[in-house]
């Protein structure tokens, strides 16, 4: 899972961020561009309250990186 970070967002917000999601047993992966901040997250996403963390203040967007129903996709099928 990603955490987008809003351009504007402070230091502390994303601290905050990332401390919320270590107390639910994930690790935070910070990635700071000069235009933009992301978190990743990895660990037991299902510890996770997205909507907690989106309604926190700096962030921007929740991106899942997780292909849903990815073995009855039709490009897993055609790997096997």
């Amino acid at each position: 899972m990603l955490i987008v970070m809003s351009r504007e967002a402070s230091v502390a917000e994303i601290a905050r961020v990332t401390a919320l999601v270590e107390q639910m047993d994930c690790q935070a992966h910070i990635t700071r561009d000069e235009y933009q901040t992301i978190i990743g997250v990895s660990g037991s996403l299902q510890q996770l309250d997205r909507n907690q963390i989106v309604g926190m203040p700096g962030v921007q967007q929740l991106l899942s990186t997780r292909t849903p129903f990815k073995r009855a996709s039709r490009e897993f099928q055609s790997n096997s």
